[in-house]
């Protein structure tokens, strides 16, 4: 503390990801598992309707600004 000023922060990611990210750079875990549903940003409503009955573990719906 100086000047009676303190300054309060939080970390985004917990103390483990680095540790996960690591383990993904070296391939050590599966990506397959992963399911992916791509939407052109134009489709938004259909992508937030596809996430919301499709959500669950490993199962992404993404938005592709370009496509």
């Amino acid at each position: 503390m100086r000047n009676n000023i303190t300054i309060h922060g939080q970390s985004m990611y917990p103390t483990t990801a680095p540790a996960r990210m690591i383990a993904i750079r070296a391939r050590l875990v599966q990506l397959d598992e992963f399911h992916l549903s791509e939407f052109a940003l134009a489709n938004i409503t259909d992508a937030v309707d596809h996430a919301a009955a499709n959500a669950g573990p490993f199962r992404l719906t993404i938005l592709n600004p370009q496509q």
